[in-house]
């Protein structure tokens, strides 16, 4: 059982960060204040890891799902959101 609690929070974690990413450069646009595309980036991981937090504890459970949910998005959606306002 707790192989398939490392793979699933594997999986989520990857999928939140990827999906919040992609979302990231669809609302970022190049040359924006990076502390705004980074403030923007954070909104926008948090309601992706909430939608899959609502989504996917019924399933995997609350702890190994919400926490890294929100970590994940909220990071992946940061980092990606502030490369994007830098690149020219």
């Amino acid at each position: 059982m707790r192989l398939w609690f490392f793979w699933i929070d594997l999986l989520l974690n990857l999928l939140a960060g990827a999906l919040v990413g992609v979302l990231a450069v669809g609302l970022i646009e190049t040359g924006w204040n990076m502390f705004l595309a980074m403030c923007l980036g954070m909104i926008a991981g948090m309601l992706g890891g909430m939608l899959g937090a609502v989504i996917l504890t019924p399933v995997a459970g609350a702890m190994e799902v919400i926490l890294p949910l929100m970590l994940s998005g909220m990071i992946a959606g940061m980092a990606v959101a502030m490369l994007e306002s830098m690149c020219q």
